[in-house]
């Protein structure tokens, strides 16, 4: 879906008339504007669905390192020592790195990271300048603007067709709450037809990827956290 049939499905759902809605001058617009590209936004960070990998140099002894803002989620951050055996990096909590720090130095590759405002920790330090770390991670994508800019394109989200749906949930779901909605009890119902189809939509990238999914009961149980993915969320 591009941003005008988003448009026209959200607006048409809560009452608003889709001319003034669809008008770029219009605050209804700037509004539903402002919905949508939170939700793509808020569904890559839940979903981890579309990734990239990035590359970083290392300098010998030095821990920390800064994260760009544009990085919304990572996960799977691999080491590779300057002798190119390659191996994936242990996440633990930033204090047990802090208090390793505080032992004697110990003189082997990292084996462990942490994320702590915005830099990576890791543990131990590098060896060597010419290490390498290569991170899998979620880009922040290009805010839609255009009426036909599309959140499957590669630079808005690399979102597929198939949880577009998702997405207008949640614009519902805002758009409910702001105008009183009565017959979606002020967007409640579609609020909790978002997160079912975030659910949904992990599960069906988990099967893609050739995973056994045993039964989900959404709202019930303590087993639906192990749908998320591995790694570290850096927020919107």
């Amino acid at each position: 879906m591009n941003v005008a049939t988003f448009a026209l499905r959200v607006t048409h759902a809560i009452g608003i008339d889709a001319a003034t809605a669809n008008s770029a001058t219009s605050q209804e617009y700037t509004l539903f504007l402002s919905w949508l590209n939170e939700g793509v936004v808020q569904f890559l960070r839940k979903t981890k669905l579309y990734k990239r990998t990035a590359s970083m140099a290392l300098t010998v002894d030095e821990g920390d390192y800064a994260i760009d803002s544009d990085i919304l989620a990572f996960e799977d951050v691999t080491y590779t020592p300057e002798s190119g055996q390659a191996r994936s990096l242990t996440q633990i909590d930033s204090w047990q790195i802090r208090d390793m720090r505080l032992l004697a130095a110990v003189s082997t590759d990292p084996l462990y990271y942490s994320y702590e405002g915005q830099t990576i920790m890791l543990y131990p330090t590098p060896l060597s300048s010419s290490d390498t770390l290569h991170i899998l991670y979620v880009p922040r994508p290009t805010a839609l603007a255009a009426t036909a800019d599309n959140p499957s394109g590669g630079s808005f989200g690399g979102i597929p067709e198939e949880y577009h749906s998702v997405i207008e949930a949640y614009v519902k779901w805002k758009a409910g709450e702001h105008a009183n909605d009565k017959a979606s009890q002020n967007g409640q119902m579609f609020k909790a037809e978002y997160e079912a189809g975030v659910v949904e939509a992990r599960v069906a990238e988990q099967r893609k990827a050739g995973m056994r999914m045993g039964s989900v009961n959404i709202g019930r149980g303590s087993n639906w956290r192990s749908l998320a993915g591995p790694g570290v969320d850096l927020g919107a």
